[in-house]
């Protein structure tokens, strides 16, 4: 679409030659058919004549582009100056001036003002602008609220374009979740809550009649929060024996998730035992696992205390030491004894079968027989 104006420059006779500076003014999208020409009529006021007028020069202003085609009618009274404004030769939207000047009145050149007004096409294009591929703890807000970028077929920036976020991956949310964009093109979503699950997390922005772009953002486990037991709890050895499967724990956030990097310490808090690699750091999954946890040599209970930096308080391992194989007999009471003959003695014999720490063995037979 053009704009035509039509406007007038009185030329009196000299001496007192006046000549009123006149303009035009196009506007068109970027794309469009050129606008119509504008025609400018310059009347003779006087009694000469306007053969000898003439375009002296054409001035651009900045920025400008070969958009302007400005030709004179020679004519006696009146002259014609027809103005073109060709939009193929300015995409990029935004104001453009130039000043075309006229001669040949006697008197100095005359200007003649001009401006083409580009505004954006349609909306044909979406990228982001920024704030994709972030980070941030579960269930805690990006640091960038993320923004697109709209712009029509030459990458103007097309304001007031209805972009809606949506969370499609990840179970965040998002506030302002619909955004019209700015003067420059730009929406950007009010904030962007990643879920409370480590992992991916995606959220689309579509603006209307376009396709949707995608970002993504990682969530990483919070602060430490609490200790939780893995494995190797509620085991039972041989006292004196290493446990088969060396107890673990987990240092978990707010949400559940586990922690990577914490210091975890292990200590044994009863039963007597010994372990290895009393300190350990969380892996990526939040676990850390003690060397090996070897039980007291007395059957009965044993137990680990274990603490997380940044958990208060913590929490117990436990695992049963029991009895091992018989390996000797003990004489445990009625030895030495002397009384009269044919009498029973005061105090029964009594033995105890024990195994290799001398915990006594329960379950086995044991013979007597006199042997003098």
């Amino acid at each position: 679409a053009g704009l035509t104006a039509t406007s007038s420059v009185t030329v009196a006779p000299p001496p007192a030659i006046e000549l009123s500076s006149t303009s035009s003014a196009f506007a068109a999208q970027a794309g469009d058919a050129d606008p119509a020409p504008d025609t400018i009529q310059i009347t003779n006021g006087g009694s000469f004549a306007l053969e000898g007028l003439a375009i002296d020069s054409v001035v651009y202003g900045a920025g400008a582009d070969a958009w302007l085609t400005p030709a004179l009618l020679q004519t006696t009274a009146p002259a014609e100056l027809t103005v073109t404004a060709s939009v193929a030769g300015v995409t990029t939207a935004g104001s453009y001036a130039a000043v075309v000047w006229l001669s040949g009145l006697e008197a100095d050149p005359v200007p003649h003002s001009i401006t083409l007004d580009v505004s954006p096409g349609a909306p044909t294009q979406v990228t982001v602008n920024d704030g994709d591929a972030q980070t941030a703890a579960a269930g805690t807000t990006v640091p960038i609220a993320p923004a697109v970028l709209v712009t029509d077929d030459f990458d103007n920036p097309v304001p007031s374009v209805q972009v809606t976020f949506a969370v499609t991956a990840g179970s965040g949310s998002v506030t302002s979740a619909t955004v019209a964009t700015d003067a420059s093109g730009v929406a950007r979503v009010g904030s962007w809550m990643l879920g409370n699950t480590t992992g991916a997390n995606e959220l689309s922005a579509t603006p209307a009649g376009l396709s949707a772009v995608t970002f993504s953002a990682t969530a990483t486990a919070g602060t430490p929060d609490a200790l939780q037991i893995e494995a190797g709890d509620g085991q039972s050895a041989v006292a004196g024996a290493t446990l088969a499967v060396a107890p673990s724990v987990s240092v978990l956030d707010v949400f559940g998730n586990g922690v990577p990097g914490v210091s975890v310490t292990f200590a044994v808090a009863s039963g007597g035992g010994s372990i290895t690699g009393a300190s350990q750091t969380t892996d990526a999954s939040g676990v850390a696992t003690v060397g090996s946890w070897t039980l007291g040599s007395a059957s009965g209970v044993n137990t680990l205390d274990v603490t997380a930096v940044g958990v208060s308080g913590s929490v117990t391992v436990t695992a049963t030491g029991i009895t091992g194989a018989a390996v000797a007999i003990q004489l445990e009471a009625g030895d030495a004894q002397t009384d009269t003959v044919a009498a029973t003695l005061t105090v029964p014999y009594a033995v105890k079968v024990v195994d290799v720490n001398g915990n006594g063995v329960e379950g086995v037979t044991v013979s007597r027989a006199p042997t003098g």
